[in-house]
């Protein structure tokens, strides 16, 4: 099972259950004890008695705890309009990416050529291990609006010079 998980076990054929693990051992008259959580992790036995008391029978099964992956994201959170965005994530074997304006993509380091204003909004990562245990993350990307204004100085006649001056802003 994965960290944070919850273990469930359940036997069934019997009158009286015995489980057994290595932190202690309980009586119950059910198949399905209360469900316990990760850190009983370890080699579970279970001892079935028929309901007259004279035939008992086990099994055994054991419990790995798997750890979670760990995302790492990386990438600047604000793009200036029209300018690619590029995405980053790391920690596990397995990527999907979700985000806004329909974004999906499930390699590790998905990209767009030229992004858009719908393309501002909580990007999401689900990473899987190598074990199968999944972590998500999100982070919030700014597409940055540019104003750009270009002007003269004055009026030119055919062969003159003219100044031009142009500035932008992102936002």
């Amino acid at each position: 099972i994965c960290a944070g998980g919850t273990i469930n076990l359940t036997a069934s054929g019997g009158g009286s259950y015995i489980w057994s693990t290595s932190g202690g051992t309980f009586s119950s008259s059910t198949s399905s004890p209360t469900s316990w959580s990760t850190n009983n992790a370890g080699g579970y036995t279970i001892s079935v008695t028929a309901g007259s008391g004279t035939c008992t029978s086990t099994a055994s099964t054991s419990i790995t705890v798997n750890d979670n992956p760990s995302p790492l994201l990386s990438f600047a959170p604000i793009c200036a309009l029209g300018n690619p965005l590029n995405l980053s994530a790391s920690g596990g074997s397995s990527y999907s990416w979700r985000g806004p304006n329909g974004f999906k993509s499930n390699i590790a380091t998905p990209s767009k050529a030229k992004t858009v204003a719908k393309d501002e909004g909580i990007y999401s990562v689900t990473v899987t291990s190598p074990t199968g245990c999944t972590a998500t993350s999100t982070i919030q990307v700014y597409i940055g609006v540019g104003k750009i204004t270009a002007s003269s100085n004055s009026t030119v006649c055919k062969g003159g010079t003219i100044q031009l001056s142009a500035t932008a802003e992102f936002g």
